[in-house]
């Protein structure tokens, strides 16, 4: 307790202090002060070395910290306003160990220089950083990239996880088997454009499938069209002409035949439409027609949470009580087309 006073050596000095099983109660008006929370229990070990040159301190502090629990919030207008809940949660593993180490420097010939203040501040900013990038925090326990682990990417239309996916999501399940005391907060995503245009083309491949006499299960994607295939090209037609009539057809398909000079060029060949292309226009303005039911897209989302749900609990891997599925939402100009990850405290008391 109280400050260290290092007599402001002018020249060199090199100290060392070793402290173990604290009991941090006694820190509690610190914590009050700089952290806005007093301390219930805990025990503390440091390893402290101080390398004073020209009244310069250069300091490594190694704190080791089991069984912290925080107590209530305490009014100071010292405090930071941190999530500090979250950030025990990020730090403490799953022996409910805390091990972190803070470099500290500062001149001891300032008036105002004071360690126990310098030291709080040194922590609450480390704890700043984590909270407001917990997975950059969290991805740093496995030499990930926090931008790994924060979302799931998914296709258009589509509420199956990639596989290529499927490893983002070991990594970060593999996390929080390690850090028991984070809750995982998911949020289905989906793209109004983007899905909804791929869901109208879904829709109509599977109708095109029935209608072609192929058998499919509740919910199955036929797959792409096969253009190439000439009984495909000749349905399509069919359709084509029973919705929008001859006479839509024949404007379609001269406009795109060849002109005069594109012949000329191409050695005055006689040139016919391309087939191929003509079934793949057809296919396009028919897709446009398509409908969807109402909520299709939320459910989409939602599906795709699901997805994710069902992923990180298989086999008990992770307890369903630590994830909680928010209400979806459309993704922002930029964004990626994906479900979003948070990260809170199991024991949030804010």
């Amino acid at each position: 307790e109280g400050e260290i006073n290092f007599f402001a050596p002018k020249k060199f000095t090199d100290i060392s202090f070793v402290f173990e099983n604290l009991e941090m109660t006694s820190l509690a008006p610190y914590s009050a002060k700089f952290a806005g929370r007093r301390i219930d229990s805990g025990r503390l070990s440091l390893d402290l070395q101080y390398l004073i040159e020209d009244s310069r301190l250069q300091s490594h502090n190694a704190f080791v910290i089991d069984t912290l629990v925080l107590g209530d919030k305490v009014e100071s207008p010292d405090a930071v306003d941190l999530p500090l809940d979250l950030a025990i949660a990020l730090l403490k593993d799953s022996r409910g160990i805390i091990d972190i180490s803070l470099p500290i420097t500062g001149s001891l010939d300032d008036p105002e220089f004071s360690y126990s203040k310098v030291m709080w501040q040194a922590v609450t900013n480390l704890l700043g950083k984590i909270v407001t990038s917990p997975f950059r925090a969290l991805a740093s326990l496995f030499g990930a990239e926090e931008e790994t682990l924060n979302e799931v990417l998914f296709e258009p239309g589509s509420g199956v996880i990639p596989p290529a996916e499927e490893e983002k999501l070991d990594t970060l399940r593999t996390a929080l088997q390690q850090r028991p005391l984070l809750k995982l907060l998911i949020t289905g995503r989906f793209d109004a454009d983007a899905d909804r245009q791929a869901l109208k083309k879904q829709k109509f491949r599977r109708s095109f499938a029935v209608a072609s006499g192929i058998a499919l299960e509740p919910g199955e994607d036929p797959g792409p069209m096969d253009f190439g295939n000439p009984d495909t090209r000749a349905k399509l037609t069919d359709i084509f002409v029973e919705q929008y009539g001859r006479d839509a057809y024949e404007r379609i398909r001269a406009a795109m035949v060849p002109s005069k000079e594109n012949q000329e060029i191409e050695n005055k060949e006689e040139k016919t439409v391309d087939a191929r292309k003509l079934a793949q226009k057809l296919f396009t303005v028919l897709v446009e027609r398509v409908t969807l039911d109402p909520g299709v897209l939320e459910s989409l989302a939602d599906k795709r949470a699901a997805a994710v749900v069902t992923y990180m609990t298989a086999d008990g891997k992770l307890d369903i009580e630590r994830i909680t599925i928010q209400p979806s939402q459309r993704i922002g100009e930029d964004d990626n087309l994906s479900v979003l990850f948070e990260l809170d405290s199991m024991e949030d008391s804010s």
